[in-house]
């Protein structure tokens, strides 16, 4: 299981050294829009870790599962082609940024990335989370 207090702390670094001045922890959607309704601009939302133990009883592993979105306040009314396009393109780009970080960090063998399985990174689109909020969430396994 992952030390809760690393965790927090490395997304707090990983979002000071893209940029990203709003970042909140989540635990699930209710929490999320209820954490970023007054807020505007780039937000990385990290929900908390999920984990689980596998293995038998004298050789067993946990693995946790993370979560997080890259967001920006797409206001649905003003969102014209361009905008969408301009918006998915900054997010996809900071998610890349963020992603291999992730993998870079992964490569060190320690710290809270150490047993990232890389292949389990998974991104997708996301439209109007919250009623105006677009963007990417990215999960893995670690």
């Amino acid at each position: 299981m992952i030390n809760l207090g690393h965790y927090a702390a490395y997304f707090k670094e990983l979002a000071q050294k893209i940029g990203i001045k709003n970042l909140i922890f989540v635990v699930k959607e209710e929490h999320l829009c209820s954490s970023i309704k007054n807020l505007t601009g780039k937000t990385l939302a990290v929900v908390y870790p999920s984990f689980r133990k596998i293995g038998s009883e004298d050789n067993h592993l946990w693995i946790n599962e993370g979560m997080f979105l890259l967001l920006d306040n797409g206001n649905e009314k003003a969102m014209t082609q361009q905008k969408e396009e301009q918006l998915f393109t900054e997010i996809g780009d900071l998610c890349s940024i963020v992603i291999n970080n992730l993998i870079n960090d992964h490569s060190t063998h320690v710290g809270v990335m150490a047993e990232l399985d890389i292949s389990s990174i998974q991104a997708e689109p996301e439209w109007m989370i919250c009623n105006t909020w677009c963007g990417y969430s990215v999960t893995y396994t670690f």
